[in-house]
């Protein structure tokens, strides 16, 4: 697995690394455009996936990587938030969903 690390133009510090899903049902469950792996950049704020990993991912310039991470799909924010937790309350329908951000 790579790893390196860069500073954006705004100053913001990010991670990158490569993720290869491995378990045949992850597999399944993968968008075909991912199946081969992809880009993860995370910084304190979001995630981001680029994909297909592009070569030499690990050795090019610091303005390519910044490139690819502008580019890259933002897929949640915070590393550190938690998602909210959805429960099913008893007096709902089978199937509602709320949030624990709700009143």
């Amino acid at each position: 697995m790579g790893y390196r690390e860069f500073v954006d133009e705004a100053g913001t510090r990010w991670r990158v690394w490569d993720t290869y899903p491995v378990a045949a049902n992850t597999l399944r469950s993968v968008s075909p455009g991912y199946a081969e792996g992809w880009l993860t950049f995370e910084c304190e704020d979001e995630r981001r996936r680029l994909a297909p990993i592009p070569p030499d991912w690990d050795r090019v310039s610091g303005g390519l990587i910044e490139h690819w991470c502008a580019r890259a799909l933002r897929v949640r924010g915070s590393p550190r938030e938690e998602p909210p937790t959805e429960t099913r309350h008893s007096r709902e329908p089978r199937g509602s969903v709320a949030s624990r951000n709700e009143p």
